[in-house]
């Protein structure tokens, strides 16, 4: 025979934390610095991409072809693409940000895109050409 139950009326909880008082300051604002572009050149040794971006994407676009190298990795052919992005450590409660990336492209096109966050000491505009 089934085990049947009635449900009872749910009641709300009561909690009490005497005299406890929560400060919460309020983020100040700012805005991520994006770069976007397209490249050909190597971002190695000191001009690589720093770590702490919220997001990197290298794309392969160069009609000819040609080798990319991403973290000593290749990217593949034409039209092939690499990204990261920040995750969170729901864990420990933080958030993770991207790891450093080296791009080796001797020439080879590729499109470029990374955003960090505003407090960053990386400036990303120094990528533009």
């Amino acid at each position: 025979m089934p085990d049947m139950r009635k449900e009872s009326v749910q009641r709300p909880a009561q909690v009490s934390l005497g005299d406890v008082q929560l400060d919460i300051d309020r983020p100040d604002a700012g805005v991520q610095k994006t770069y976007r572009g397209e490249r050909t050149d190597n971002l190695v040794g000191a001009n690589a991409l720093p770590a702490g971006a919220y997001y990197i994407q290298v794309k392969h676009i160069d009609p000819l072809g040609g080798q990319i190298l991403v973290n000593g990795e290749p990217l593949g052919n034409t039209g092939a693409s690499w990204h990261a992005e920040d995750r969170i450590d729901r864990t420990n409660n933080s958030q993770d940000f991207c790891e450093a990336v080296e791009i080796q492209a001797d020439g080879t096109a590729y499109y470029l895109r990374v955003s960090y966050p505003s407090n960053d000491p990386f400036d990303p505009s120094t990528l533009e050409s």
